[in-house]
């Protein structure tokens, strides 16, 4: 069986894995993804990066290009478009065909390299006495670290994409391993292809660099993401997603 994903069914993967995003216990903000953003203006050129809306328009509510936790408790008024950090991105470096295939038969896949990336601001602690754990007054090597550590997560919930069916839905449709195994555990669910396998072929090894926007004071980390679209139909997704507090991801590993 093929997947048929087609490069917007990757970003709204990557959508709703930042939705998922669990938040850590205590909360603390800058540990849990607050904003996805697809960007269609090279990052270093910062035309989107720092800005008010990072380029994003109402009409991106309901598509695979950007979503925000704080816009989303705002229920999607357009008038109160807004975002938070952390952020992660999206930026398509290039595509190039794949296969025997050619363009001009119209049978040629795809292969697509993005750029993936979490961002975070840095902020002055105000305090006199800095707050111990507190999200201001990082250092910049923490905000690396932390940013670091939520892009693995992000890989980890990418990579345990699957097609599968379930007692509520015989349609097979694409999930999360982890949120089958929350919302319909033991038999009432059914793996039928596990794309992060697919994945895990094209993506064998990442490189990791550090992002710096140093007169925004933005900083993070990013690597690459290897992506192939096959000239398929597309599938369909499981549009309906539990609520966030309930099923979610491992935001990252308790020994780093």
């Amino acid at each position: 069986m093929n997947p048929n994903l087609t490069i917007t069914d990757f970003y709204r993967i990557c959508r709703n894995g930042v939705r998922l995003f669990p938040a850590t216990a205590p909360a603390k903000k800058c540990l849990q993804l607050q904003t996805w953003r697809v960007l269609q203006r090279e990052p270093r050129l910062m035309h989107e990066i720092g800005t008010d809306t990072l380029g994003a328009v109402p009409t991106d509510k309901d598509g695979p290009f950007f979503w925000s936790r704080q816009w989303e408790t705002s229920k999607f008024d357009p008038g109160k478009l807004s975002y938070q950090y952390p952020l992660m991105t999206a930026f398509e470096i290039i595509n190039e065909t794949s296969g025997t295939g050619t363009p001009f038969d119209g049978s040629t896949s795809r292969v697509y390299t993005v750029e993936l990336a979490v961002l975070d601001v840095f902020k002055p602690d105000k305090c006199k006495t800095p707050t111990p754990n507190a999200c201001d007054g990082r250092p910049v090597n923490q905000i690396f670290l932390d940013t670091e550590l939520m892009l693995d997560a992000m890989l980890r919930y990418i990579g345990g994409t699957v097609i599968a069916t379930t007692t509520a839905d015989p349609t097979p449709k694409v999930y999360n391993r982890e949120y089958l195994a929350a919302a319909f555990p033991g038999a009432g669910h059914n793996i039928v292809m596990d794309i992060g396998n697919v994945w895990k072929g094209k993506n064998p090894k990442f490189q990791f660099a550090r992002v710096e926007f140093p007169g925004k004071q933005i900083f993070g980390t990013k690597t690459r993401f290897v992506f192939v679209a096959d000239k398929c139909p597309s599938i369909t997704f499981n549009n309906a997603l539990s609520d966030p507090g309930i099923i979610g991801f491992e935001a990252g590993c308790t020994n780093c």
